[in-house]
């Protein structure tokens, strides 16, 4: 039976606000490493910087992939975390997050009339044999990695202070911290070990790792500042 029009805005705001509450789950993995940080990153938060720096790599580096399919999966890959969370890498519900997540996504978009797109995108992302799901799914974690360096930058992570933290007694994340690396250094190395980077990742991580992300940042924005600032007062001046 066609849907009403009444149905068809019911249906569409149902979608927009599971979604829109991504907003508000805060990304578990800080949370367990104790982040000290007024706000901590959402699920949404994670999304948008995933698309970002999707685009950021594909235009360096010239990756031959379908880039819009890409930003559609990074879209779409979360979208279980209305219904189960952000179920963090050391969890006794881990085992079951793919199985949950479909009956989540299948939940959440069955009003949905184009509903076999998500399913589609998100399947491909989960299954990633693709080109299109590898990268997304290379980004995934790199996005994640680049993040743990950010707050390293911006405070104190008390890696002594980590008792109750499951994925603190991995054993790569024993290893590396046993070694005296801070906790990106640690993340960061975890991640080029554990998930194989292409070379482009690879060398991202590794320049980001020995960088200062926000001076690199600021100075980016200020630049861009100045030349707003030049150009509202050549306007103002009548040029």
């Amino acid at each position: 039976m066609e849907k009403t029009r009444i149905d068809k805005i019911k249906d569409a705001l149902k979608f927009y606000l599971a979604m829109n509450s991504l907003k508000d789950i805060p990304r578990t993995g800080w949370l367990d490493w104790n982040v000290k940080r007024d706000r901590i990153e959402s699920v949404a938060d994670h999304t948008c910087g995933a698309q970002q720096l999707a685009y950021a790599i594909w235009s360096e580096f010239d990756i031959p992939i379908n880039f819009e399919r890409v930003i559609s999966m990074l879209s779409f890959h979360e979208s279980e975390e209305p219904v189960i969370g952000d179920i963090p890498l050391v969890h006794e519900l881990k085992k079951y997050k793919k199985g949950m997540g479909e009956v989540a996504v299948s939940s959440l978009s069955e009003p949905m009339t184009k509903k076999d797109y998500i399913r589609e995108l998100i399947a491909e992302f989960e299954e990633g044999k693709t080109k299109e799901a590898k990268f997304a799914k290379f980004i995934d974690k790199l996005e994640c990695d680049l993040q743990s360096k950010i707050y390293d930058e911006e405070c104190e992570i008390d890696l002594n202070d980590q008792e109750n933290n499951p994925s603190a007694h991995v054993e790569l994340v024993e290893k590396l911290l046993g070694e005296g690396k801070t906790f990106s250094e640690m993340w960061m190395e975890f991640g080029r070990e554990i998930y194989n980077y292409p070379e482009e990742f690879n060398d991202i991580s590794t320049y980001a790792e020995s960088s200062n992300l926000h001076e690199i940042r600021d100075n980016n924005i200020n630049e861009a500042k100045e030349k707003v600032k030049t150009y509202l007062d050549m306007i103002r001046k009548g040029n």
